[in-house]
């Protein structure tokens, strides 16, 4: 799965480019965005995450990553972004630093995110991979999460997106999920998502549908 990844971020590096909206890409200084979202699956359990941005400089950015498994906290960090690649290269990179908590225990979580936009038959579209570690220094534990999103601007007001997501390996790590889904513009600034994950792994087989609300302000 990840030479996979990486053969396609290297062929779509021929397209041409057009300024991108995720994944690596740093919010504009003063401007904020913030994702809410609900996985429900079958039976009475959910899972609700949070995701926000803050531009604070050019060069930094400053977010919060929650998750909350039905009533218990899965996780809540506290992260910056910093940019490696220039404003205007095609391809983006930026190293992302977290500390926080996940499952109750203190970890941090560095991270590389490395994406590019694309034009494909005049839709603008992006693609990006976030790769982080999340280490626990109290006993030495640690994982890996990788996420592959792959975006298309199917019109002015509606995007189509395709995540593919892992803990540990993306080959034989602890979980391997796929969410396909659709995000409409509402207003400006304003968007609803819906999708379905599914467990593309024996042990990880659950399908939930996922609900979000996406505000840029």
């Amino acid at each position: 799965m990840r030479i996979d990844a990486t053969l396609l971020v290297l062929c779509l590096a021929t397209l041409p480019v057009d300024p991108g909206n995720a994944g690596p890409w740093l919010r504009p200084e003063g401007e904020s965005f913030l994702s809410v979202s609900v996985e429900k699956p079958d039976g009475d359990q959910f899972y609700f995450s949070a995701y926000a941005e803050y531009g604070l400089r050019p060069d930094l950015t400053l977010g919060l990553d929650i998750g909350v498994n039905e009533d218990e906290l899965d996780k809540a960090i506290l992260f910056a972004k910093r940019p490696l690649s220039s404003p205007d290269s095609a391809f983006q990179v930026s190293l992302e630093l977290g500390m926080g908590v996940v499952d109750e225990k203190g970890v941090l979580r560095p991270g590389v995110n490395i994406g590019r936009s694309y034009v494909l038959r005049d839709l603008n579209g992006w693609i990006s991979l976030e790769l982080k570690a999340v280490l626990e220094p109290d006993d030495g534990d640690h994982f890996e999460t990788t996420d592959l999103t792959i975006g298309l601007e199917m019109s002015a007001r509606h995007k189509a997106m395709l995540q593919i997501s892992s803990t540990g390996s993306p080959v034989d790590g602890d979980s391997l999920k796929i969410t396909p889904s659709v995000v409409f513009e509402r207003t400006p600034g304003h968007h609803f998502q819906i999708g379905v994950t599914a467990g593309i792994r024996d042990n990880d087989n659950a399908t939930a549908i996922k609900l979000g609300i996406w505000r840029e302000f």
